[in-house]
């Protein structure tokens, strides 16, 4: 159970139990034998975390808690410190009856580049929303079976969906989405499509939010395109030579598109963005 570490049912108020819950995350380790499973393993931890300090700051966990039913939620947290501690405790055993020591993985030495700069970007979000209280001490622990790994996140991930559940509708109608728009905000392309291949059953809230976000951004559209013999029509980006010549390469921009489309006489149309000078086609 999780007097494990040292904790005692109600002997901490519901901001002292999340921010713990939090904190869990940050001392689990895993062993090289996931192998090329270590990074997808790294990443879903690192989502089920995130899972759960957005809806810590939905409620305003920290300064004012507004929940529908604190009880529900206390238990919720309370049983995240259990996984954590039974997880823990599985790992001893079956470390104390390996023959020899098992090196582990380090996330910000041995995963891919990719993998590093999601895992990075994730971690920030996740620290900024919870306050380190020290109120009982950690030690690190590694996993060394995938299905314990599995399990734990599952396990998680169900009792998250049980505090989300307990969210006033007004913070899940307002505050909720706006936070997600500014997770998905804060990643690049890459990481974007990271997120929709690796969030699937961990943030299924993130997830969404960047399937939407990959859609808005993907490419230019036209509906029906008639043009006259004078008229012209461009569909795509254009870029002037000065912008070819420095190397430009624009940010996060999303795809432009339009209805049916009709050009005539001496009409111009550019469908797309347009970087390094004037044109509507004077070309």
């Amino acid at each position: 159970m999780a007097e494990a570490f040292g904790i005692v049912a109600g002997a901490m108020g519901i901001a002292g139990l999340f921010n713990n819950c939090v904190d869990c995350f940050e001392y689990v380790q895993m062993a090289r034998n996931f192998g090329r499973d270590f990074n997808s393993a790294q990443l879903r931890l690192d989502f089920a975390k995130l899972n759960l300090s957005r809806w810590g700051q939905v409620v305003n966990i920290n300064d004012n808690p507004q929940l529908s039913d604190e009880r529900l939620a206390r238990e919720a947290l309370w049983q995240i410190l259990v996984l954590f501690s039974n997880a823990a405790e599985v790992s001893s055993r079956f470390k104390s009856s390996l023959s020899q020591v098992q090196p582990l993985y380090d996330p910000d030495i041995d995963t891919s580049v990719d993998v590093h700069h999601l895992h990075h970007g994730l971690r920030r979000l996740t620290r900024q929303r919870r306050k380190v209280n020290g109120l009982f001490s950690k030690v690190s622990w590694a996993l060394y079976q995938s299905k314990n790994l599995d399990r734990l996140i599952t396990n998680i991930t169900d009792h998250v969906d049980d505090l989300y559940k307990l969210i006033p509708a007004a913070d899940a109608g307002e505050r909720l989405p706006l936070l997600l728009a500014e997770e998905v905000a804060s990643f690049d392309q890459g990481d974007l499509q990271l997120i929709e291949t690796q969030a699937e059953n961990t943030d299924e809230l993130l997830r969404e939010a960047v399937k939407v976000e990959i859609e808005r951004l993907r490419g230019h559209r036209t509906g029906n395109v008639k043009i006259g013999a004078q008229a012209k029509v461009r569909v795509g980006d254009e870029y002037s030579d000065s912008a070819i010549q420095s190397e430009y390469k624009p940010g996060h921009t999303a795809g432009a598109s339009t209805g049916n489309v009709d050009a005539t006489d001496e009409s111009r149309m550019h469908v797309g963005h347009s970087y390094g000078g004037p044109s509507v086609m004077g070309d």
